[in-house]
């Protein structure tokens, strides 16, 4: 029997029950579970927990006449078996598991999916009975960024009918979350997420506890129009989803199977008969980001809360926990329409709306070294150079006969470290820096200090200076940094108040606001309905315009005023300075020393949106347009954008009273003003307007960045397209007809 339900104009979800015969003594076989845990670099943190874990429930969870395998899995090659078909209730078995459990679950390497996948078919192979059942748990927090994915895709369909359930966990928010979707419903399986040890932990402790069923081959060559290449079950508290190949679907024996259909000859049924099965196809539908369909669903079953909480379900972290509601919603009624039902209007505030509004008054600071200020390191770890002794140094420590060689050696040898002053201030958020292709958002800070040296010939202790630090606020559409503490304006602390006033987590001395950043989307779906190409395509434009403007200005400027570190060298003279210029030590750039970076153990794939004028690919350097200028050669589209402000600055040089005069209002007399005047005030027009630039680009960067946040989380491509395989434009740019290329597309980014 099959219960059918319209969706939409294409889309009809179906039911349809099987009978199904339940095999007592089966229910009983002997259950060997199979455990693959990734062991790559970036997994290091959490090994140990996982370590422990193991061997303290191994015993409760796999439980009395089962037994347990561990395969331990890094880069391509890198896998092995830690221990094989162990009974716990086998007290020496169980120690020596422990044992390997240390020795080999280490981090190591890159990430390959494929080594384990073989082994556990080669395991399945060896212990398979007919009263044995596998049950397979695949751990990851990573990409597959060392082996085929198709590899890896050809090796599971091996095991696929050899499983009785499987459970891939996707561990942190870097794991690769679509192909790990694929990998479960090729074998039939269930893909959770678990957003740090505490809930994976929760996870695999109900995962290893449940009752497992056999396998049973289902046709739907009957059912028409299949709409999607997946179906899923409800079988328990799980959701198990499926590949369709030729319509033939092996499953784990349950009472259902749901696919959906784009059109229908069945009798349609209401909401109350399917609402579990619509909570459970918005669940599936929102883990593939089928977005549009998602909300189909919902507004069909009409759950206010679930759909406000639609509003703002992009990017990782949001829409895992719009999924976890949505199951939520599946297996305990209590937990739909708890605010009614409805379809409420999408109006709300989210993290890109509030840095707006933080970063529009210079009064608004935050306080990174605040205690509340949790700051989650991005990226390759890297090594100030100067706080370390080097190789070469220690080597000939070693040789050293004598103390007074340490000491002559050493005298050649300096090492600084840099030490923060006014460790309480607030910094303005107004220097906030938008990544220009990938969804990351900075800020930078200034830190006033003092650089402290150790034994040197010119006998300085300490340098005042400054130090710069970028704190990333969110990197790859993942929030780094959940709670900011602030000071505010009084006017801003009011917008807070009245558009989301439960983001302030709590008030601390000083006037200082915590801001609970998590309970806000990034974006919203008015966000994402509105992106445009070609509104993209101009905004681009207008930037390149502006930073080509501004290349101009700062090379005028440069040239005016050379950086050279005059503080420096009035205070400790020409050979000092460029001692202190070598540890990274100037008037201009602060403390800015030569750093090393780790080894890169492992890393993941980030989405970038690049967007290509035609002709406009880099800016070309200033000198290099002055000379066509001079010869009166013909200019290039991207030279072109550096004429008005090149020929603005040669103005200005050769007159800058005149427009010094235009900006007072008043006449000067040209014989009272020195050429030293003229400079200065040369230099400050000329500050004058990079400013002005500055503030026009920090505008156009955040609409910029709100399209491309919206097109990299959503997965939206842009409604002038038809799919994502159209990337190319004409747009008018200062009427001129353009071609702009748009290319969507994932790198690796090293951890």
């Amino acid at each position: 029997m099959v219960k059918t339900i319209k969706i939409n104009e294409n889309l009809f979800l179906n039911k349809l029950e099987i009978l199904r015969e339940v095999e007592q003594n089966f229910i009983k076989a002997k259950i060997n579970h199979i455990f693959c845990v990734d062991c790559s670099g970036s997994m290091s943190y959490d090994l140990p927990e996982i370590r422990k874990q193991l061997k303290n429930k191994i015993s409760d969870l796999v439980g009395d006449n089962n037994t347990i395998t561990i395969i331990w899995f890094s880069g391509n090659k890198q896998c092995g078996i830690i221990k094989e078909n162990v009974a716990v209730k086998d007290v020496v078995q169980l120690q020596k598991l422990h044992e390997s459990i240390d020795k080999f679950l280490k981090p190591v390497g890159m990430t390959a999916f494929n080594d384990p996948i073989i082994l556990t078919n080669d395991i399945i192979d060896r212990l398979n009975t007919e009263n044995n059942m596998f049950s397979f748990y695949f751990l990851t927090d990573g990409y597959n960024n060392d082996s085929s994915i198709s590899d890896v895709k050809k090796n599971l369909k091996l095991i696929s009918n050899k499983l009785n359930a499987s459970t891939f966990i996707e561990y942190g928010y870097y794991a690769d979350s679509k192909l790990l979707s694929e990998m479960s419903e090729i074998v039939g399986g269930e893909k959770v997420f678990a957003k740090d040890f505490e809930e994976y932990d929760a996870i695999l402790s109900t995962k290893m506890k449940k009752d497992f069923n056999k396998r049973i081959n289902i046709s739907i060559d009957n059912y028409l129009d299949i709409s999607h290449d997946f179906c899923f079950s409800i079988v328990g508290n799980d959701v198990i989803s499926y590949k369709i190949e030729n319509k033939d679907v092996n499953i784990i024996d349950s009472d259902n199977l749901i696919y959906f259909t784009k059109s229908t000859n069945n009798k349609l049924n209401d909401v109350n008969d399917l609402e579990v099965e619509l909570y459970a196809a918005a669940h599936i539908l929102a883990d593939k980001l089928d977005y549009d369909n998602v909300e189909s669903v919902i507004r069909l079953l009409a759950d206010k809360k679930i759909f406000e909480e639609l509003n703002g379900a992009y990017g990782k972290q949001k829409l895992n926990n719009f999924k976890n509601n949505l199951k939520d919603c599946i297996f305990d009624s209590s937990k739909r329409y708890l605010d009614g039902k409805g379809t409420p209007k999408n109006i709300g505030y989210t993290v890109m709306d509030l840095l707006n509004l933080l970063q529009s008054v210079d009064s608004n600071l935050i306080y990174p070294q605040h205690e509340e200020f949790s700051y989650n390191r991005i990226g390759v770890k890297r090594k100030d150079k100067n706080t370390e002794i080097s190789d070469d140094i220690k080597n000939k420590i070693v040789e050293c006969k004598t103390k007074e060689d340490i000491e002559k050696l050493l005298d050649d040898v300096c090492t600084a470290n840099f030490e923060i002053l006014h460790k309480n201030k607030g910094y303005s958020l107004t220097d906030l820096v938008f990544n220009e292709s990938r969804a990351n958002l900075s800020f930078r800070v200034r830190y006033n200090g003092v650089v402290k040296l150790s034994k040197n010939k010119f006998n300085i202790e300490a340098v005042d200076s400054f130090i710069y630090r970028t704190y990333t606020l969110i990197k790859d559409g993942i929030l780094n940094v959940s709670k900011i503490p602030v000071s505010l304006s009084v006017d801003t602390l009011q917008t807070i108040q009245l558009q989301c006033p439960f983001i302030i987590d709590k008030l601390c001395d000083d006037e200082i606001v915590v801001l609970d950043l998590s309970k806000l989307p990034l974006i919203d779906k008015k966000s994402v309905d509105n992106i445009s190409a070609k509104k993209l395509a101009e905004l681009e434009y207008d930037l390149i315009k502006l930073q080509s403007s501004l290349k101009v200005y700062k090379d005028y400027n440069k040239n005016l005023n050379p950086k050279v570190s005059l503080g420096l060298l009035e205070k400790y003279g020409e050979e000092a300075t460029k001692f202190l210029n070598d540890l990274g030590i100037t008037d201009f750039n602060g403390y800015s020393p030569k750093t090393t970076a780790e080894e890169s153990t492992d890393g993941y794939m980030a989405v970038e949106l690049n967007v290509k004028i035609k002709g406009l690919s880099s800016i070309p350097s200033v000198s290099a347009v002055n000379k066509k200028l001079v010869e009166k050669k013909n200019l290039t589209a991207s030279e072109k954008l550096l004429e008005k402000s090149i020929c603005d600055c040669e103005d200005l040089i050769s007159n800058p009273l005149k427009i010094y005069e235009k900006q007072l209002g008043i006449k000067l007399d040209e014989k009272l003003i020195t050429e030293e005047v003229k400079t200065d005030i040369y230099s400050k027009i000329i500050e004058s307007m990079t400013k002005t630039n500055t503030v026009e680009k920090r505008t156009l960067m955040n609409e910029i960045s709100r399209i491309k946040f919206s097109t990299i989380l959503s997965r939206k491509w842009f409604s002038e397209f038809k799919s994502l395989d159209e990337n190319k434009l004409i747009v008018e740019l200062d009427k001129v007809p353009t071609e702009v290329t748009f290319e969507l597309k994932e790198v690796f980014e090293k951890v």
